[in-house]
């Protein structure tokens, strides 16, 4: 048995966590004892990661499909081509997060 590569570590973890999700979702309103189930939102950081440019759109066509709400969190170069053509018309908000470095010529300290 061979190891797998990082793109299929990620592929089969994101199988995992959409079994998971599909089962929640079956269970739901079901008497199924201390697992109910139920709709959950899902956050997931760069799940598009390590992934070659086959992957990332089918993934991107996937991950849209778990839940009612997904949150993504990608790079700028993750995001775009082909997961960005792929999901455009599915986003409901979208938001960049910068980060601005303190500048070390700066003499203000902070409070």
């Amino acid at each position: 048995m061979s190891d797998k590569s990082t793109g299929e570590s990620q592929v089969s973890s994101l199988s995992f966590i959409g079994s998971i999700v599909s089962l929640a979702k079956e269970r739901y309103g079901q008497n199924a004892g201390y697992y109910k189930g139920g709709f959950f939102p899902i956050v997931m950081d760069s799940p598009y990661g390590n992934l070659d440019p086959e992957y990332r759109e089918k993934i991107a066509k996937y991950i849209p499909e778990l839940a009612e709400q997904v949150i993504l969190m990608a790079t700028n170069s993750q995001w775009r081509g082909e997961v960005e053509d792929t999901v455009k018309t599915r986003v409901g908000k979208e938001y960049s997060l910068i980060y601005h470095t303190p500048s070390k010529k700066s003499n203000v300290k902070p409070a």
